[in-house]
Formats: structure tokens, sequence, C-alpha cells
């Protein structure tokens, strides 16, 4: 019996054949000397000394089977049943390729968060947000000018103006990076909506025509993020253009 080893299983293989072979040397001394054991009671007369010996070769040959079984079962069960258990490599593989440091990557998430804004309206009977490239852009610039890049975020002097729409920025960290690929949830969109710090839930006011722009900008090399949202409404409610700054 040879326990044949796979990568990576060559030193326990080793103490796996090393042991079972050692068991049956065991095993098969025992026999030897049970049997001699055996034989010099009967031929002494001593029946108590050959029934020991009768029964140690009995228990002898036992341990041979059971040890012998064991191996050939551990053997099965690794060859056959262990397979359909062994993970799949591109299911939990990381992606983790750092791009050259300063390269940030930009990541449109518009759609997908502001669908996840809307069907949360929806069953709440509020209007629904609306995309905008333009604003999509500004979310862009904003974002750059977060990671020290050419580009700008709404300011204070433009409120006067009313020009300029709400807007939220966040830095992500490596254990964050992961929610760039999920959703928002209803707890995120309904408390605090999902920005800190703001007396009125911003994504779930009444108003109509109302603009959503979400935009990462993610630099994989020094696995970090930072994240702007854009709110607009072109009537011009205060809420909206009011240059508040809500991170």
């Amino acid at each position: 019996m040879n326990w044949e080893p796979t990568n990576g299983t060559e030193a326990i293989s080793s103490w796996l054949n090393q042991g079972v072979l050692f068991g049956l040397v065991l095993a098969t001394a025992m026999v030897i000397g049970c049997a001699a054991l055996w034989a010099v009671g009967s031929l002494a007369g001593n029946g108590q000394a050959a029934s020991r010996g009768r029964a140690g070769i009995g228990l002898s040959l036992a341990a041979a089977l059971l040890l012998g079984a064991g191996f050939a079962y551990l053997q099965w069960t690794s060859s056959t049943q262990a397979v359909a258990f062994a993970g799949d490599p591109a299911q939990y593989g990381i992606n983790d390729t750092p791009q050259i440091p300063g390269a940030w990557e930009v990541i449109d998430l518009s759609e997908r968060w502001t669908g996840n804004i809307n069907a949360y309206r929806a069953r709440t009977g509020l209007p629904p947000y609306a995309t905008d490239s333009a604003l999509t852009a500004r979310a862009t610039s904003c974002a750059r000018s977060r990671a020290g890049e050419d580009g700008e975020c709404p300011s204070p002097t433009d409120c006067e103006d009313g020009i300029d729409p709400t807007f939220g920025a966040w830095d992500y960290g490596p254990g964050e990076l992961d929610k760039l690929s999920g959703d928002l949830t209803d707890e995120q969109i309904r408390s605090p909506s999902p920005w800190p710090g703001i007396s009125k839930a911003v994504t779930l006011d009444s108003s109509a025509d109302m603009r959503s722009a979400w935009v990462a900008l993610r630099d994989n090399a020094n696995k970090k993020a930072i994240v702007v949202a854009m709110m607009e409404n072109a009537a011009g409610l205060a809420i909206w253009n009011n240059c508040t700054k809500f991170n």
C-alpha cells in the first residue's frame, strides 16, 4: 500500500505511508510471535499459553485487516468523494493586479445606484430620479479634484446664483472597495440616505425632475477610491441647488 502524494502533500503522504508500513510490520511480528506461543503452549500442554497465542493471532490479523481497509477507504474518499468538494480557484480568486500608482480608474455608478434609489422611491410612491451625462461629468471632475488632479467641485461662492447641485464625497479604503460592485441597500437609502450630517433625506425628497450622478475614482495600486454623488433639481428648489456639501 502506498499513498501517492499530490502537490503540497508530500510530507504528510510520507508520514502516512511510513505509519502504515510500521503498523503492518508490527502486525506481522505479532502473528509470528503469537503463532510461536500457540505452538509452544500446545507442545507443553499449557492450554492457557496456547489460548493466548490463538487470541493474539486473531487480534493481529484483525488489526492488519482494519489497517488495510482504512487505508483503502481513505484512498477512495480522496480520489472520488473529496473531488466533488474541491473549490474552483476562479470562484474565490481576487484580481489584485496593481495599476501604476496614481493612475485613477473612473467608474460610473450612476445607472446602477440611481436604479437602486428609484426602486425604493417607487415603493414609497415618489417620482424617479433621472441620470444626466452632464451631471456625471461634473461629478467626475469633482472626484478628480479630490484626488489632486485637474477638476473642480461646487463651491459656496456659486450658491448665490442657485446653480450648483447638492453633492457628497467619500474616501473608501481597502476594506470598502467591494462596495463599488454592490448595490445601495434600503437602509443606506433611507437613513442616513446615505449621507450623515444632514437633517433631510435628500434621496427621499418628493420634488420632481430630479437628477442623480454617482462616480467612483479608484486607485487599484494603493487600494483606495473616492466616491462622489451629485443631486440636482432643474426646478431650482432650495433643498437642491443650494451648494450643500453633505460629507
